[in-house]
């Protein structure tokens, strides 16, 4: 159970000063061991800014202290955690970040007590209390603070994790009329694969209820710059992750726009954040499976390389 964590971590995101430091400092009260603390970072774009905030917990037998245990990334995806001053308050959109920060103080948590994951874990998101709003192409929506693609190339798509999970408030649509949280298909290096059955077991069983796929699109996985309709931001470090990657995102059964205050549900976050720590924890165990990569490499020689629509070629 994670309440505690998200009840700590909304306290820190719901003010209009939240920012990196503002997690740091409470971390540094909470985690007394410096290689848990976060790293921030100030990333400005033309008339905003956002803080990346980052973490790597090292595993018992990570690859940090020389071991082979496996790697995995959560990336809290997100325009903004508000859109001050034309709204008060956190908005939906901040269920990301809410949901990686919380992530990370239970698995450091977890080390302080002493019991590490098997493998490192690398947490990544960004905290913006003023994002801009955009009115295109549905007016209201959330824009991203500085370009998206400065972020996933400097930030959100870690070289050393050996997969990665996208963290996304995914509810302005009608393409999913569910109340939780759904996992998408694997994206790896521009092919979409068929859902992970030990993923979709992972969900089921962190909920409680019958397990909900997002479906995705080609569209979806391609870059931000190609001006291709996408559900969200939610695949997009698979534009510059060469692993196995999926999107875990919060959903709702009628649309709500990322820039609603006093929509994001407790539930959603809690059962999002406690499906990263137990991905963690069997990921590094080498018991949860991304992709059938036999499958990947069969499909790949039948029908080539499809890196091109993610914008690259390898």
């Amino acid at each position: 159970m994670l309440t505690r964590e998200i009840i700590d971590t909304w306290s820190l995101i719901d003010r209009p000063d939240s920012g990196g430091q503002v997690i740091a400092d409470y971390f540094a009260s909470q985690i007394s061991r410096p290689e848990l603390q976060p790293r921030v970072d100030r990333v400005d774009g033309d008339a905003h800014s956002t803080d990346v905030v980052r973490w790597a917990i090292p595993g018992r037998a990570g690859k940090s202290s020389g071991g082979d245990a496996p790697t995995l990334a959560v990336v809290g995806r997100l325009g903004g955690t508000g859109v001050r001053p034309n709204k008060e308050g956190t908005v939906s959109d901040s269920d990301g970040a809410v949901i990686a920060i919380a992530t990370a103080l239970k698995l450091a948590r977890a080390v302080e007590y002493g019991e590490p994951t098997s493998g490192d874990v690398e947490i990544i998101t960004q905290i913006c209390p003023s994002a801009p709003i955009r009115d295109y192409p549905v007016r209201g929506q959330m824009d991203s603070p500085v370009p998206v693609d400065d972020l996933l190339q400097r930030f959100e798509s870690p070289s050393s994790a050996d997969a990665l999970i996208s963290v996304d408030t995914t509810r302005s649509h009608y393409l999913l009329n569910h109340t939780g949280i759904a996992v998408t298909p694997t994206l790896i290096n521009g092919v979409i694969m068929r859902v992970s059955e030990d993923l979709m077991n992972l969900l089921a069983q962190v909920t409680s209820e019958p397990p909900v796929a997002l479906p995705i699109t080609m569209q979806d996985i391609t870059p931000i710059s190609s001006g291709q309709f996408r559900i969200n931001s939610i695949m997009q470090p698979g534009n510059y992750f060469d692993g196995p990657m999926i999107g875990l995102a919060s959903i709702s059964r009628h649309p709500i726009k990322g820039t609603t205050t006093g929509a994001s549900r407790p539930e959603n976050l809690e059962a999002g954040a406690r499906f990263c720590v137990e991905a963690a924890r069997r990921f590094g165990r080498n018991e949860l499976n991304f992709v059938d990569h036999q499958q990947y490499e069969a499909f790949t020689s039948q029908y080539g390389n499809f890196g091109f629509l993610v914008g690259r070629d390898h």
